[in-house]
């Protein structure tokens, strides 16, 4: 009877051109500013629906009780975490790219950890099926996603081998408790 209410997803290749310095000031300053920013919309929506909308009184689907408010969240998702990092490795001074450095991945999965425990801790009206809280997400990407990387997976075409590329992306499963959209190339004939 849950469900997710929204899904609202910040571009984190977007969020990193728009701070001019390096690593502190992005974690300090403008990722809060636009983890804030993606908490507000998703806010928006979620009290359209059920405040203005009435959807969850009116609705058959309730009425009926297969749908039950107390059982919905939202979904934070996130995107463009490989140019992200690289974006950030480059303001640092740093060569390295996200899925073919150790610092670059390390840098990558600071930021994932830090989304995630802002999300963990960001108390959302008519989330009650996850605590009052959202759940993060790693978006899987959309039509309109030109130039960036779906969720935290490595850009297509500059996949490492298979150990590395799993030792990169598997470190961030554990904090994305609605998904995490990865594609893995093993074997051309499957």
């Amino acid at each position: 009877g849950g469900g997710s209410h929204t899904l609202v997803r910040i571009n984190l290749k977007s969020t990193a051109e728009q701070c001019p310095g390096g690593k502190i000031q992005f974690f300090e300053e403008t990722l809060p500013y636009y983890l804030d920013l993606t908490a507000e919309l998703m806010q928006s929506r979620i009290n359209y629906l059920v405040e203005d909308s009435h959807f969850y009184e009116s609705n058959w689907l309730v009425n009926e009780g297969l749908l039950d408010l107390d059982k919905f969240s939202a979904m934070f998702g996130i995107f463009g975490l490989a140019e992200c990092v690289n974006i950030l490795m480059q303001l640092e001074g740093e060569t390295g790219t996200y899925g073919h450095s150790a610092m670059a991945d390390d840098l990558g999965y600071d930021i994932t950890f830090f989304i995630a425990q802002w999300v963990a801790n960001k108390k959302m009206a008519y989330c009650e099926g996850n605590d009052g809280r959202a759940f993060l997400h790693s978006q899987s990407g959309i039509d309109l996603d030109i130039g960036v990387t779906a969720g935290t997976r490595i850009p297509i075409g500059t996949e490492p081998s298979l150990l590395p590329h799993l030792k990169t992306v598997a470190r961030h499963h554990h904090l994305f408790a609605s998904g995490i959209s990865d594609v893995l190339s093993f074997d051309e004939t499957a």
